[in-house]
Formats: C-alpha cells, sequence, structure tokens
C-alpha cells in the first residue's frame, strides 16, 4: 500500500470519528476530564525563571519561535485555559507591577497585557485560524510588538489554508447528515448537545451540523458547507472546526451577519459559549434578521420641499390677498354700516314709539278739545303712526318721530323749550365728542403712520424663510449633483465605480435608505496614506453634505480609492424621525444601525464588495427598525438642491405670504370684533329687547309713554356699554320694562281690553 493511500485512510478515519488525533502539546483536547484548576503560584515561579509559560489545560497555540524571538526580557509570555477566580488575575497583574514586567496573557483564545492592549482577530482569515486551530500567533505578535514598541521579529506567519473537499468526502458527509442531522467527529469535546428536532422549534430552521475538532497545526481547513449546502438545499448547513462556524443555506446573508456578529465580543475569546448555544445564537439572530417587516407611511416632505414646491403658488395668492386688500376693507365697511343701520334702525323705532306713545298720552287728556291745534296734532299722530308701519329704514322713523314730537309741542307749549334745550345741548355734546374724536384720531393717525405691523409681518417671513430654507447652507458641488440624481434613483454610482447598482437598488427597496457610490480623484494624486486620510475625512464630510439635503433619509457614501479598496461613511438625515417604540431619539436609532451593520461586516471576505456592506446595512436597519419603530421607515419624496431663483422665490413666497397672513387676519380681526360673536352677552340683551318690543311697540293698544321712553333709553345704553357693570345696568331696566309690561298686561285684561 502506497504512502499516498495510507495518508487517505488515515483523513477518512479521522473525519469519520475512527481515529482521534493525538492532542497538541499542552493542549487537552480528548476526554470530558476538566483541567485542573490553575495554579497562579506555579506560574508565577516559572515566570520569574523564563519568558514563556503554558498552563496546564491551555488551548491556544502559536509559533514559539516567532514569538520568542519578539519577546524581551522586560516581557513575559503566559498562556492559560479560562480563569474561574477573579482573584488570580489580581495576583497576576500585582506581580507585573511590582517586578517592572509586562505580562502578556492568552486566557483561552484572548490575548491582552497588563498594558491594557487587547488582541482579537482583524478579518475573515485571521478569525477561521484563531478560532479553527486555535492559532493566536498573529495577535499575539501584534501585542507583543506594541508592548516592546519594535517590529522585532518575522511576520511571515502562515496563514491557514482553506480547501474544497473531494468528491468522496461530500457523499460520505451526506450521507451520514441523512441519518443523523446532527454529526459529532471524534476528539470534538465541545459537543453539539442538542437535537435538529429543538434547534428547528427555537429558530425556526431546518438544519444539518457537523462538528469537528479544532484543526492541528499546519492542518488545512476543509470548507465543507458550500458542498452541503448544494446537496441540502432547503436546509441550513453548519459547519464546526474547534470554536469557528461556517454557515450556509438560503438567506445566506443574514446567516453570514449572525455568525459574525457571534464572534465581535472579546470575552467570547476568553470563555467563548458551547457551540450549541454559539448555534442557537446565530440561528436566532439570523432568524430576526430574516423576518419580513411591514412598511410604514412614506417619509413627508420637508418643510423646504414643500415650499420650493408651492412657492409659485404661494407667491401668486399672496400677491392677490394684498392687492385685494382695498376690496375687503371696502367690503368690511359696507358690512359695519348695515350692521350699523340695522342697530340705529332699532333704537330709532324705540325712540319713534315713544314720542307716539307721549303724544296719543297728550290726546287722550285733551280728548274733549275740539280746538283746530288737537284736531292738528291727532291728524300728526295718525300720519305718524301709519309711517311707523311701513318704515323699513331709520330716515322714515325719523320723519314719524318729528311728526309726533310737533303734534307735542302743539299741545304743550312748555315742552317745545325743554325739547329746544335738549336739542342744544346734545348738539354741544356731539360738538364736544366730535371734537374729541377728532382729536383722538388725529394722535392715533400720528402714531400708527408707520405700518408697524406690516413690518412685523416682514420680519416674521423673513426668520421663517431662513429656517426652512436654510439659503446660508452651501452645499459642495458634488453633493448637489449627488442628491439631483437621488430624485429619481435612490443609487447613485459613479460612472467608473465597479459596482453593481442594480443589486444595491434591489437590496435597499423602498427603505429610507440611499447610497451613493464615488470615485475618489485624490486616489491618483496622493500616496497610499495620504489616499486613505484625506478620503476618510472627504466621504465624511461628503455625507453630512448629502444628509443636510436628504434629511429625511440614511445615507451611505463609498469612496472608491482604487479598483479594489474604498472608505465609507454612513450618516443620516436631521429630519430623520424618532422611534416610537422606545425612548430615543433618531440619531440612537442611526448609530445603533450603524454599529450593527459593523459587526456583521466585520468578518466579511476583503472581496465581497460594497454591496454586502449595503447588505449589512439593510439587514441591520431592518432589525433596528422592528424594535424601534414596529415598521420600516419608507423613503420619501427627495427635492433637488435649491438654486438661486428657487430661494429668490422662496423668499418673495414665505415673506409675502406672511404679509397677506396679517393683513387677511387682521381684517377679520377686525370684523371679528364688531361682530355679535365677539359680544355675546349684548347680542343676548338686544334680542330680549327685540323680543320685548313686540309687546311694548303694538300700535292697536295705547301704549305706556314712560315704558316706551325707558324702552328706547335701553336701547341707547346696549349701543354705549363699555363694561361689564354697562351690561348688569341696561338688564336690570330690561327686566323692569319686562315687569312694567307684564303688569300692563295684567291691568289690560281686568279691564276687558
Amino acid at each position: 500500500m502506497t504512502t499516498r493511500v495510507v495518508s487517505a485512510l488515515v483523513a477518512a478515519l479521522t473525519l469519520f470519528g475512527l481515529l482521534a488525533p493525538a492532542p497538541a502539546l499542552g493542549q487537552e483536547r480528548g476526554g470530558a476530564d476538566r483541567p485542573a484548576p490553575f495554579d497562579v503560584d506555579a506560574a508565577l515561579d516559572a515566570l520569574s525563571e523564563q519568558r514563556i509559560y503554558r498552563a496546564p489545560g491551555a488551548i491556544a497555540t502559536f509559533d514559539e519561535d516567532l514569538i520568542t524571538r519578539a519577546l524581551t526580557d522586560d516581557v513575559r509570555l503566559l498562556v492559560t485555559p479560562s480563569l474561574r477566580a477573579d482573584e488570580d488575575m489580581q495576583r497576576l497583574e500585582d506581580w507585573a507591577e511590582g517586578t517592572g514586567r509586562t505580562l502578556v496573557h492568552v486566557e483561552g483564545l484572548l490575548v491582552s497585557s497588563t498594558d491594557g492592549i487587547t488582541g482579537t482577530p482583524s478579518d475573515l482569515s485571521t478569525l477561521r485560524q484563531h478560532t479553527a486551530a486555535h492559532d493566536v500567533t498573529r495577535e499575539l505578535l501584534g501585542v507583543v510588538r506594541y508592548t516592546v514598541e519594535s517590529d522585532v521579529g518575522d511576520s511571515s506567519h502562515a496563514p491557514l489554508e482553506v480547501v474544497t473537499p473531494t468528491a468522496s468526502q461530500t457523499a460520505d458527509l451526506v450521507e451520514r447528515l441523512r441519518h443523523d442531522r446532527i454529526v459529532n467527529a471524534s476528539g470534538r469535546t465541545d459537543r453539539v448537545e442538542r437535537s435538529a428536532d429543538e434547534l428547528t422549534r427555537g429558530t425556526g430552521f431546518t438544519v444539518r451540523v457537523v462538528a469537528f475538532p479544532p484543526l492541528e497545526p499546519g492542518e488545512p481547513l476543509v470548507d465543507h458547507a458550500p458542498a452541503l449546502a448544494e446537496r441540502f438545499p432547503d436546509d441550513v448547513v453548519l459547519v464546526a472546526h474547534g470554536d469557528w462556524l461556517e454557515v450556509a443555506g438560503p438567506q445566506q446573508a443574514a446567516l453570514t451577519s449572525a455568525r459574525n456578529r457571534s464572534y465581535v465580543d472579546d470575552a467570547g475569546y476568553r470563555a467563548g459559549p458551547a457551540m450549541s448555544d454559539r448555534i442557537e445564537s446565530v440561528l436566532t439572530r439570523a432568524r430576526r434578521l430574516t423576518t419580513a417587516h411591514a412598511f410604514g407611511a412614506p417619509q413627508p416632505r420637508t418643510s423646504a420641499h414643500l415650499v420650493t414646491d408651492l412657492a409659485p403658488w404661494l407667491a401668486g395668492g399672496a400677491a392677490l390677498l394684498i392687492a385685494t386688500t382695498p376690496l375687503r376693507r371696502a367690503l368690511a365697511r359696507r358690512w359695519r354700516d348695515r350692521r350699523a343701520e340695522r342697530h340705529a334702525f332699532l333704537v330709532t323705532r324705540a325712540e319713534t314709539f315713544a314720542a307716539l306713545a307721549e303724544l296719543a298720552d297728550q290726546l287722550r287728556t285733551q280728548r274733549d278739545d275740539s280746538s283746530p291745534s288737537v284736531s292738528a296734532a291727532a291728524e300728526r299722530h295718525a300720519h305718524a303712526t301709519a309711517l311707523f308701519d311701513r318704515a323699513t329704514t331709520a330716515t322714515a322713523l325719523k320723519e314719524a318721530t318729528k311728526l309726533a314730537t310737533r303734534g307735542t309741542k302743539d299741545l304743550r307749549k312748555r315742552a317745545e323749550n325743554r325739547n329746544s334745550m335738549t336739542r342744544a345741548r346734545r348738539t354741544r355734546t356731539g360738538t364736544t365728542a366730535k371734537r374729541t374724536g377728532n382729536t383722538v384720531a388725529g394722535r392715533t393717525r400720528t402714531w400708527a403712520r408707520w405700518p408697524w405691523g406690516i413690518t412685523a409681518a416682514f420680519v416674521v417671513g423673513v426668520v421663517v424663510f431662513f429656517l426652512t430654507m436654510d439659503p446660508l447652507r452651501n452645499p459642495t458641488e458634488r453633493a448637489s449633483a449627488v442628491v439631483t440624481e437621488f430624485v429619481h434613483d435612490p443609487v447613485y454610482v459613479a460612472d467608473d465605480a465597479p459596482v453593481d447598482a442594480d443589486r444595491i437598488r434591489q437590496l435597499i427597496g423602498e427603505r429610507a435608505v440611499v447610497v451613493a457610490v464615488l470615485s475618489d480623484p485624490v486616489s491618483a494624486q496622493q500616496p497610499d496614506d495620504a489616499v486613505s486620510s484625506v478620503s476618510s475625512v472627504s466621504s465624511t464630510a461628503l455625507c453630512d453634505d448629502i444628509a443636510e439635503l436628504v434629511p429625511t433619509s440614511m445615507v451611505l457614501v463609498f469612496s472608491f480609492l482604487d479598483d479594489e479598496s474604498y472608505r465609507e461613511s454612513a450618516c443620516g438625515g436631521p429630519d430623520f424621525p424618532a422611534p416610537t417604540l422606545v425612548d430615543a431619539d433618531a440619531e440612537d436609532f442611526l448609530l445603533d444601525v450603524e454599529l450593527s451593520a459593523s459587526d456583521g461586516e466585520r468578518y466579511h471576505d476583503s472581496g465581497d464588495g460594497v454591496a454586502t456592506q449595503v447588505a449589512e446595512y439593510v439587514l441591520a436597519f431592518d432589525d433596528e427598525a422592528s424594535q424601534a419603530y414596529g415598521d420600516l421607515p419608507r423613503r420619501g419624496p427627495i427635492a433637488e438642491p435649491p438654486g438661486g431663483a428657487d430661494l429668490v422665490l422662496g423668499l418673495l413666497a414665505v415673506v409675502g405670504s406672511a404679509i397677506a397672513a396679517y393683513l387677511v387676519l387682521r381684517d377679520l380681526g377686525w370684523m371679528l370684533l364688531r361682530s355679535d360673536l365677539a359680544h355675546p352677552r349684548a347680542t343676548h340683551l338686544r334680542e330680549r329687547l327685540v323680543r320685548l318690543g313686540d309687546r311694548i311697540m303694538d300700535p292697536a293698544r295705547p301704549g305706556d309713554p314712560e315704558t316706551a321712553r325707558n324702552y328706547a333709553r335701553a336701547f341707547r345704553e346696549l349701543d354705549q356699554v363699555r363694561s361689564p357693570y354697562d351690561h348688569h345696568a341696561v338688564e336690570r331696566r330690561i327686566e323692569r320694562l319686562e315687569q312694567d309690561v307684564t303688569e300692563n298686561v295684567t291691568q289690560d285684561t281686568a279691564a276687558g281690553r
């Protein structure tokens, strides 16, 4: 039998657990026995004499020759299993401080030092090597170099070789997985104890699991997961090598993201979870990431967007309202005059009836007198009564009042002198009031000469314009060009950027996310370091500029440095909606999305590209949004950046609208203050007087002159009230009138009238 055949047989026996590999030096892989407790005293004694000490039960491996060359006499390396007592760690730190040495400690698979430095895998390749082979050489070398502040030591440590399985290896595993969905290879101490049914019930995925022991130094990793996934297309395939877990199956992006997320916590390298727990955690998160969520309502248009769209209509409407101000004032004055005429008619009607009642009373006292003056007075009374019945205006009523008053004068000469004195007094009072009114009006016109209201409206309009449109904002030309493209397409891709725009467009869908992929021209003119620095700063600044122009969306900017490497920036618009289900603001939500996406993409293959990172952001966005909002924020309409003409028209629209609103509100307020709505008590009293007038002013029944005079006086006082006390006085007069009328009706009824 040839050597090749023997080697193949050994590999096959090892694969199926028929032959267990021998444990590595200082490493306890076989058996279920717990490692002996860590002996701190033995470790400190050893470190006093030698630079490297491996405690029993330690699982980490490393290139001892490479690390030994890198160590100095002031640095000690301790390799231990996971410590179970904090006192042990404290004694180690005290020893390092007391001896003036730096202690580099590999606890489990976590590399750290007493200088506060921690070394963990930085990419997918080192993560595989770190967890599948328990090889911590790269991380250990980085911590040692930082400690000794030197590049001493050769860094050409061989990476872990990843190979595809042979057809026979795949076929054999497929056969075993068909018989048993969970396969634990021989030599695996951390066995997957959960059944496939338990995992399915807990996560919703049907699974096939293979668990191998950690790789031996120099042994390649056979990547079984893709080949097995092809044979079990409806299942999630999970293949463990030591602490490493390969995943493959439907919803691959979510599975990979969930797997990568499980390796982010540094504490997991110190005493990582059992593989059963890791598998359940990965599947649970993958299920959460793949759960479909409904979209919410589209984000509303921003105020600046609304102003820009409505500016022509606002400006035109404002101009129309301002131009029609004289017409509105004329209509308001006409309404005021009609209202005044109606009130004057009621007052004059009461006064006319009082004059008729007084004349009728004089005629009754002189009914036996047949003199011509009495006959003339009776004719005047009849004529005045006819005018009273037909009158519809205050002017017609005044004619009736003159006739009644003339008849009364003829009957009572002394009343003429008294009435003359009253008219003279009224004339003087009216003149004084008129003079006073002119003085006050003149003073008012002096102070009101400047249009203070319009000035205030102008200032308010300018302030609102600056707060809404932010005309002082000066976005870069690149940001404006990107946002102009966003108006029609949420994905902007530079012509020479090596990405699949359709794939990115499909990933983000209707989410409130926009993506810009740029090719940075700086890369052709600057050294690599300068390019990285400048691009990082410029892409961040550009992201912020874009976010200002798309304020209700999350912005992702990818800036290529060359054909393969790029920088990414993520930011959110200032008007992104705040979460509704948690006590946080929009900035917190966007930061959670960014951190979650960063954790998920941390261990992606370097060649996965922009689309893979966008997929991570989409998964993180959906996951965080489902908890913060209950649904997914949907992208709203995006407006082009306003130009100079848009800003000018917007200024005219906002300022014009403010002035027009002031003028319209001023006119409406003027009418409201003079309407019955503003004086409900006076309106109620006037309605009582009108109802009372139907009982007092009955031409078919002789009226009481005193009652008629009190009724007219009540109307005049009601039009002159200025305070609640005046209202109260008028109300008392109306109550007395109602009482007098009731008594008169009672007397008339008793007299048989």
